[in-house]
């Protein structure tokens, strides 16, 4: 019988031989740097880190390759031992007094054929162990010690290629079972038993926490809720871009300078110092990110919130699957890199499944499979695209809430072993409490609709008055991801088929109740202007809105009301040498209005049963419901639209709040 390994080994074995001090170096150095790494894998990762998923992989190795030795291993004559000075002969003399030489010979075997694969497999696990969290160092360290014990045992005993080259293999092929394990170990034995017990500035305390979008409406507001309620937090992580000229630093700066921070700025002046700032962009490969950042949210962090996409409903489709699609994916590959992750967050959007009139909280199939989508972008030109997107969408309004649903299937396909959870959030509006009301940055939804009556810009709009629109406050939306981050922490998902999915709605007993239709938002903030004098600079004449549902009707009042008065004004400020800007403004509405058409002519109905299982954790706990309080039956919308125009008057137009009055005589 010949052992290919051992015949390659061949001059090593007289180098040996001859050299008995050089071999007992290379024995006792072998074994000295097993023990090292034994006690770094027990020690190191498993007690330190608290990972024990490369522990319980390598003794599952050790058991089935004891076993799988035990039964295929054939008797060898002591004669092929080759050297035989890796052990004391103390073990062969033990066998040889209990039973025959070539059964002894065959034990013995048996021994060292299920320890050396065991050497090897330990090794090759921490080598892909380092390289997947960065330490490319200690990985290729790993590699050139398994190559010297490997020629070492090759060239000593002439027996073990196959049982080597086996430890090599399994131990790269089972590394990708430590991840599940770990998370695994840590929802059903730990973290069930301790994060549900804790309140949830308790569990965010001493948590390195990463938040894509942070740059967002939400994002933001998420930023300044950490801080201010759950001031321990270790650090945040945030993806930045560089955009237009400002580097990703400068729009972190500009970012805390922002009037949402006062209140933070005011209690905690260094709360900067948490902010990590990572730059990137979602449209590159690894978000742009360098590898020291990579590597630093690998092996620090813990929770996050996927809060970044484009919003734009008129998003070619290519674009919207590469920010939307696209980059969950590459969340999850980073995501499942992770050494202490414990939630992820991802936001989604309650109109993900429009083409249905009633959504429950599950996660419901596309008529495309989102991998072949992520195909087609490699593959087909972003024109071809374009051609085919009405086909694509079919039943859809737009690029965003088709991909926003894709986005929701890859997950189910790729992160059912990860603790992750969806929230749906309908309409997000502007802040109802905290940290201050009003407080609104963009012009999504109907805030824009709003800013665009309260100066007189809009008059008339394509759309049912009798709709309601399912508007949450944002500060109501940023609770409920804090709280689903921590529920999701402390209960074990790993026998579930399909992710939690949670809607962040007002509830449909409160709209029915309040009866807050499309026309009553309107005509209460047009009434607030009155009873409260909010008057504004931009305001060229006094604002009102008419709705119609009669396609043909809309475009005769919007040309007469909208467009022939802005291109009057245009030719005024033409006349004075000023550029004009209303026409452009005129066009830009009715494609505004165009846009929301679906959302402002159809009405939805959402289940709420996981958001009520969700507040019925923190049922017992007054604190947390205080802090991170997620239930709207207390709002009341007049005082909600009433601090919401205040609020495009004061952040999102940026005028003066004391001359209110002076604007409102203006135009009264």
């Amino acid at each position: 019988m010949v052992d290919i390994g051992f015949e390659l080994t061949q001059p090593l074995h007289d180098i040996l031989g001859s050299n008995m001090f050089v071999h007992h170096c290379l024995a006792f150095l072998n074994t000295l740097g097993m023990y090292i790494l034994m006690i770094y894998t027990v020690i190191g990762i498993g007690y330190w880190q608290g990972k024990p998923g490369l522990i319980v992989v390598e003794i599952c190795i050790f058991i089935v390759r004891l076993i799988c030795g035990w039964l295929t291993q054939l008797p060898y004559s002591t004669e092929y031992l080759a050297s035989q000075h890796d052990f004391p002969d103390c073990l062969t003399n033990l066998f040889r007094s209990t039973v025959s030489d070539e059964l002894s010979s065959r034990r013995q075997h048996a021994n060292f054929f299920f320890f050396y694969s065991g050497h090897a497999a330990l090794v090759s696990l921490l080598a892909v162990h380092f390289y997947r969290i960065g330490h490319l160092h200690y990985s290729f360290a790993c590699h050139i010690f398994n190559f010297l014990q490997i020629l070492r045992l090759l060239a000593t005993r002439g027996h073990y290629t196959i049982d080597l080259i086996t430890g090599i293999m399994v131990g790269w092929r089972a590394h990708k079972f430590v991840p599940s394990i770990d998370r695994y170990l840590q929802m059903t034995i730990d973290h069930y038993e301790t994060n549900l017990k804790c309140d949830i500035k308790t569990f965010f305390s001493g948590k390195t926490i990463f938040i894509t979008g942070a740059t967002g409406f939400v994002g933001k507001c998420l930023i300044e809720k950490l801080l201010r309620s759950c001031p321990n937090v270790h650090q945040i992580c945030i993806l930045v871009r560089p955009k237009r000229g400002s580097s990703s630093n400068e729009r972190v700066i500009e970012l805390c300078s922002s009037p949402l921070f006062d209140i933070v700025r005011s209690t905690y002046p260094d709360f900067a110092s948490k902010l990590y700032v990572i730059e990137g962009d979602l449209a590159q490969p690894n978000f742009g990110m360098s590898k020291s950042d990579q590597i630093k949210l690998i092996d620090e962090c813990h929770i996050v919130f996927h809060c970044a996409a484009t919003i734009r409903f008129d998003e070619p489709l290519k674009t919207a699957l590469e920010l939307n699609l696209l980059s969950v994916k590459k969340l999850i590959e980073l995501c499942h890199k992770m050494e202490c992750i414990e939630s992820i967050v991802h936001v989604s959007t309650a109109y993900a499944n429009c083409d249905r009139t009633h959504i429950d909280e599950i996660v419901y199939p596309t008529n495309v499979d989102p991998n072949v989508m992520l195909n087609l972008i490699k593959t087909i030109d972003e024109s071809v695209l374009d051609l085919n997107t009405p086909f694509l969408l079919r039943g859809l309004p737009n690029t965003y809430t088709f991909t926003k649903g894709l986005a929701e299937v890859y997950l189910t396909q790729h992160a059912k072993h990860l603790p992750i959870a969806i929230i749906r959030p309908s309409m997000i509006g502007s802040t109802w409490i905290e940290p201050i009301p009003g407080f609104i940055d963009n012009y999504t939804g109907h805030t824009g609709l709003i800013a665009a009556v309260v100066t007189g810009a809009l008059r008339v709009v394509h759309a049912d008055k009798t709709v309601k629109p399912n508007i949450v406050p944002v500060d109501t939306v940023v609770n409920m991801m804090l709280t689903i981050a921590w529920y999701t922490a402390g209960t074990s998902q790993s026998n579930d088929k399909s992710l939690p999915v949670y809607h962040c709605c007002a509830a449909e007993e409160s709209m029915n109740n309040k009866c807050i239709t499309s026309y009553e938002w309107i005509a209460t903030a047009i009434k607030q202007l009155h009873t409260n004098e909010i008057g504004f600079e931009r305001c060229f004449r006094w604002p009102k809105l008419s709705f119609t549902r009669n396609k043909f009707i809309y475009k005769i009042r919007h040309f007469l009301e909208e467009l022939c008065v802005a291109f009057i004004f245009d030719l005024i400020l033409w006349s004075t040498r000023q550029k004009p800007r209303f026409v452009q403004q005129s066009k830009k509405l009715r494609k505004f209005v165009r846009v929301l058409y679906h959302f402002s002519n159809n009405t939805w109905t959402f289940s709420n049963k996981q958001r009520d299982i969700l507040w019925k954790a923190i049922d017992n706990n007054d604190q947390d419901r205080k802090l991170f309080n997620f239930d709207l039956t207390e709002l009341d919308w007049t005082d909600y639209i009433k601090d919401h125009v205040i609020g495009v008057k004061k952040y999102l137009l940026k005028e003066d709040i004391n001359r209110m009055s002076t604007c409102y005589k203006r135009i009264s």
